[in-house]
């Protein structure tokens, strides 16, 4: 696991790369506050943490992530996190 700073739409996020995460995911606090676009997924998404606690998700935010220099589009499922604003996976 690799922890940095990252930008998510042009704002300093602190991001987690999980090559054990199926999916990739954003803080609901960190959407919350920067107010960025919510969409329904299509599914419900039963999703296991670090913790072996599961969640469940239903929303996503699609939004630009920049990362030395570098911008990818990303689907995001937004999860409760709580030590990071951003969790990328090996999706």
């Amino acid at each position: 696991m690799i922890t940095c700073t990252i930008y998510v739409q042009s704002l300093p996020a602190i991001v987690i790369f999980y090559t054990g995460a199926s999916h990739s995911s954003i803080n609901h606090e960190f959407v919350k506050k920067h107010t960025f676009s919510v969409h329904n997924m299509p599914i419900t998404l039963s999703v296991m943490l670090l913790d072996r606690s599961s969640v469940i998700s239903t929303s996503m935010c699609s939004t630009l992530l920049s990362i030395c220099e570098r911008e990818f589009d990303a689907d995001l499922i937004i999860l409760s996190l709580s030590k990071f604003d951003v969790v990328l996976g090996m999706d």
